[in-house]
């Protein structure tokens, strides 16, 4: 059982109490059949090592653990569990702020969750910034609104707030306790704009007492096939992002029957992209053992992202800085035009970013 298969049996297990998947993990575990310093560098990257803190307590695996693994899952996961009760705090803050002047607010991705308590005694998902989306006619109003109250943009980008560049989110705003507040004018980047819009989202929003508004579970489902599966190269690269389908899967079991499913079908089939959900889905019943939607039909495409999936596993374990220079060699947006600046500057940011993860992981 590879590294990547063995911590999606451990999500699988907590979130969906897959017997096979749980067996599947005490008989690695108790059989001594477990790298636990690839365990960690990977559960760490992908951020998924609360779930794996939780489902090894809810197993009872510990006395078959080392104990400087065990001590380090446990301290990750109460930092996490700090981390996301000072998180609710935050938004409930924030909110509170733009609440008072009347400005419309729904969260959106890690903030959404949060808000509509999808983690709740589950696990802790681990996040940096509070994502939320305002009216664009509410933008300055905001700004002005959160730097007064100890809220400020970096120098670099403070003209580009008061410009209001064309971009489905605003630079970051940062207070001095280290919270970071990411305010969306769109849903996500221009080229994407007829598969969802803002106004459906706010049509369908659910509404809470004093916390902001969270999209519907259909448009969480949206979102994520949007944001992470395209707008974050997890198709192109071949890649599914652990804490990303830890998402879905929370939300399926929460929200299934509330998800439209023909809704995400006819958008994506109208774009001509009904690939990407379907190999998502797919590719999410082939590590997670969730059953695909009745509505996306297994294609060719799907199991060819798996194989490549598989490939890119095998290639980062056997030679792993060959896989540094050669992994990055992927368009951004495999299913649009692309120029050859952007392929090279897009091919330089993640060969930095793989580059350094990987030192970060070694150094912890």
């Amino acid at each position: 059982m590879s590294t990547y298969t063995f911590i999606c049996h451990n999500i699988s297990s907590l979130i969906l109490d897959n017997k096979k998947a749980s067996q599947k993990v005490c008989n690695s575990v108790k059989q001594n059949k477990v790298n636990w310093q690839k365990v960690i560098e990977l559960s760490s990257g992908w951020l998924v090592i609360p779930a794996l803190y939780n489902n090894l307590e809810k197993q009872q695996l510990w006395e078959h653990i080392p104990e400087d693994i065990f001590l380090y899952l446990k301290t990750v996961h109460e930092m996490s569990e700090e981390r996301t009760i000072s998180m609710q705090a935050d938004i409930r803050k924030v909110y509170g702020y733009l609440r008072e002047h009347n400005i419309p607010v729904i969260a959106l991705k890690g903030a959404a969750y949060h808000v509509n308590k999808l983690y709740n005694g589950v696990t802790f998902r681990i996040e940096s910034d509070i994502d939320l989306l305002i009216p664009d006619n509410y933008l300055t109003k905001s700004y002005s609104l959160l730097k007064s109250n100890g809220f400020y943009a970096p120098k670099e980008h403070e003209k580009q707030w008061e410009k209001r560049p064309v971009g489905h989110h605003l630079p970051a705003l940062l207070n001095k306790s280290g919270v970071e507040v990411e305010i969306h004018q769109f849903l996500y980047p221009y080229r994407l704009t007829t598969l969802l819009s803002s106004a459906e989202v706010w049509d369908d929003a659910i509404k809470y007492d004093n916390l902001p508004a969270s999209p519907s579970p259909t448009h969480m489902i949206m979102l994520i096939l949007l944001h992470s599966v395209m707008g974050d190269n997890g198709y192109c690269s071949h890649t599914l992002s652990l804490r990303v389908a830890q998402d879905t899967l929370l939300i399926r079991n929460q929200y299934e029957d509330e998800i439209d499913w023909q809704f995400i079908e006819v958008r994506f089939k109208a774009a001509h992209l009904l690939y990407i959900p379907s190999t998502y889905f797919h590719a999410m019943e082939y590590f997670f053992n969730i059953p695909v939607p009745a509505n996306f039909k297994k294609t060719w495409r799907t199991s060819l992202f798996i194989q490549h999936m598989c490939f890119n596993n095998w290639l980062s374990k056997k030679t792993p800085y060959l896989y540094i220079l050669i992994s990055p060699i992927k368009r951004r947006y495999c299913h649009e035009k692309n120029n050859v600046a952007t392929f090279f500057r897009e091919y330089l940011i993640r060969f930095k970013n793989k580059l350094n993860r990987i030192i970060n992981s070694k150094n912890t």
